[in-house]
């Protein structure tokens, strides 16, 4: 049965997202020179385990992966982003601006998750 345009229309609206996200178990994020744990993240932000004022203005944030417990600071990609939201101990970050080596980072973490070889990127 054809899903009509008012049907589909209601259905984008419930869900606002338009990437999917992943987890972030393999990820920190250093926010105002602390590190914090990311949750999950998308192509377009994520949401880091910290409390953030919300309303302020861009906030510079570097994000490195980790291996098991060790963290590659050599690998670490800068990006601001905007707090969207904050509650429950965990705050919602929007990317400003992407980059290549943001989308880089990002396309790999969800390739190991998902199993396949990164192929937006090489």
């Amino acid at each position: 049965m054809p899903i009509s345009y008012k049907q589909e229309w209601h259905h984008a609206e419930l869900e606002r997202r338009l990437h999917p996200r992943y987890s972030g178990e393999r990820l920190i994020a250093r926010l105002d020179d602390k590190l914090v744990d990311v949750a999950d993240i998308s192509l377009t932000g994520l949401k880091a385990k910290a409390n953030i004022i919300v309303g302020a203005d861009l906030v510079d944030m570097t994000i490195y992966p980790r291996d098991g417990g060790r963290l590659d600071l050599n690998a670490g990609v800068r990006t601001r982003c905007v707090p969207m939201w904050a509650g429950g101990g965990f705050t919602g970050l929007r990317f400003h601006r992407s980059t290549m080596a943001l989308s880089r980072l990002i396309i790999r973490l969800m390739s190991d998750q998902l199993g396949v070889e990164p192929y937006y990127v090489k």
